[in-house]
């Protein structure tokens, strides 16, 4: 007996190059029809616009206050039908598990890693999320959280473990340092690197939990221990941005970090593969994307073990360095080996292309497919 087309429908609140990414594996998998919601179609938070909202399938946007009756209905009317909430993003989607959790119906839940901070929200917007919080514990068929951090945690809440996988961020891994190859010399001159300096690169937002600060500070400790002059590249924007231009002018490092406002997926891409380490400093990170994009790209990574992807998939002085976080001292000791050993930093980057195909999109798509009966 043939087995039942699955349809598959993702609610979200925006659509983002990495979820894409994603979503493009479940799409060509053939192993479900999928149908994709979002709040909007973009945000100013972002560099990009409404290409990355159109890039697959045929999305619809259904509002974050308003409610999207036609999607109601459907789920209402097509109860063998699945739906992967991304979050609780719009009003429809609230109003969905609500539903849900009265018929008893199951359905699949991804989320990064919560804001519980109770003095984050009013009482009344506390009170709707502990709500939702016990429905997706008590009605979630599977509940996929980003990186282990996050699964760990949802464990100390007392969620059943047989209900949680990790479902981490995902990337493109087609391209490698080769195909940025023409913009090498280009991205180089542009940050005044000399041929035989060292260029490292951060990317994320910039605030407190990211680690600027502590990159920076490893920055000073570096500049008054080596001989060799070296550039750093961040690239950003975030609440922290002012507070680290005022520290990086007083430490009299303006020769040597630049701060670059958020560039295309594909520039930051063009950037990274240029650069000869990426560093992610964070002290708490669920995950983190640019890391991903720099193992695929065989870069090698110096990463805090405040970062779940940095636990998951860089290995200690084979494919990159971890550091405690919040440590500037043992950041500023590795970017000095990188200074001293730059020749071997080529090697350590292969070493990150290897561990970066060992997790294709195709295997995100599968983790969710298998979900599907």
């Amino acid at each position: 007996m043939t087995e039942k087309h699955k349809i598959l429908h993702v609610i979200s609140d925006i659509a983002t190059p990495h979820n894409n990414v994603l979503m493009a594996a479940l799409q060509k998998s053939g192993k479900c029809s999928l149908y994709l919601y979002y709040s909007t179609k973009t945000t100013q938070m972002y560099s990009w616009g409404e290409e990355v909202f159109r890039a697959i399938g045929q999305p619809i946007e259904i509002g974050k206050t308003g409610i999207y009756w036609p999607l109601i209905l459907h789920a209402v009317t097509h109860p063998h039908e699945y739906y992967l909430f991304i979050g609780w993003p719009n009003n429809t989607a609230r109003v969905l598990l609500l539903i849900f959790w009265i018929l008893w119906r199951p359905f699949l839940f991804w989320s990064d890693f919560p804001n519980e901070d109770p003095c984050s929200y009013p009482l009344h917007i506390n009170a709707i999320r502990s709500f939702l919080y016990h429905v997706v514990k008590t009605r979630a068929k599977r509940i996929f959280l980003v990186g282990m951090h996050t699964v760990e945690h949802f464990k100390r809440l007392g969620y059943p473990a047989s209900k949680l996988t990790n479902l981490p961020i995902f990337i493109n891994i087609d391209k490698t340092k080769i195909y940025f190859a023409d913009k090498y010399h280009t991205i180089r001159n542009k940050y005044n690197v000399q041929n035989e300096e060292i260029l490292f690169v951060s990317g994320s937002r910039l605030t407190q939990a990211k680690g600027y600060k502590d990159l920076t500070e490893a920055v000073y400790i570096v500049k008054k221990q080596a001989n060799q002059s070296f550039k750093v590249v961040i690239v950003g924007k975030g609440e922290q941005e002012e507070e680290l231009r005022v520290q990086i002018t007083d430490l009299d490092l303006l020769d040597t970090i630049i701060i670059e406002p958020w560039m295309a997926p594909e520039d930051f891409e063009a950037l990274i593969a240029c650069t000869d380490v990426y560093i992610h400093p964070a002290r708490f990170d669920a995950f983190g994307g640019g890391t991903l994009h720099a193992m695929a790209l065989g870069i090698p990574v110096i990463g805090s073990d405040g970062a779940g992807v940095v636990k998951e998939r860089v290995r200690h002085e084979w494919n990159g360095f971890v550091f405690p976080s919040a440590n500037p001292d043992k950041l500023a000791e590795y970017m000095v080996w990188c200074l001293q050993n730059k020749e071997s930093l080529v090697s350590m980057g292969q070493k990150a292309r290897i561990t970066a195909e060992e997790w294709p999109p195709e295997k995100g798509a599968n983790i969710i497919c298998c979900s599907l009966s």
